[in-house]
């Protein structure tokens, strides 16, 4: 958690070549149980060169969203293909807040 909001760490990972740094571009569509509240931005996150991983975090609520509705919040990551690289299936994953009350 970052201050007031509830971060969910991702991983992205990448196959071949790994000699060279790589930055992968993200879109996360932020889906509240009040539709009102949905929300989309953009990111990405460097692959350094030599990994072939690396990990981010978005947030998909705020404690105040929980506490008034619930562990209703549920976000999807999107990858983007870019520059010397190209996204292969699936490219994207959704996850739901209340997948962690169990």
């Amino acid at each position: 958690m970052n201050g007031q909001n509830v971060d969910v760490a991702f991983e992205v990972e990448r196959g071949g070549d790994i000699s060279k740094e790589i930055e992968v571009d993200y879109v996360v569509k932020d889906l509240a149980s009040d539709k009102s509240d949905d929300r989309q931005f953009t990111g990405s996150v460097k692959i350094p060169a030599g990994k072939a991983d690396a990990e981010f975090s978005v947030p998909i609520a705020t404690i105040r969203e929980i506490l008034q509705d619930g562990p209703t919040q549920e976000a999807t990551v999107i990858l983007h293909g870019g520059k010397g690289y190209n996204v292969a299936a699936p490219g994207s994953t959704s996850i739901k807040l209340a997948d962690f009350g169990d």
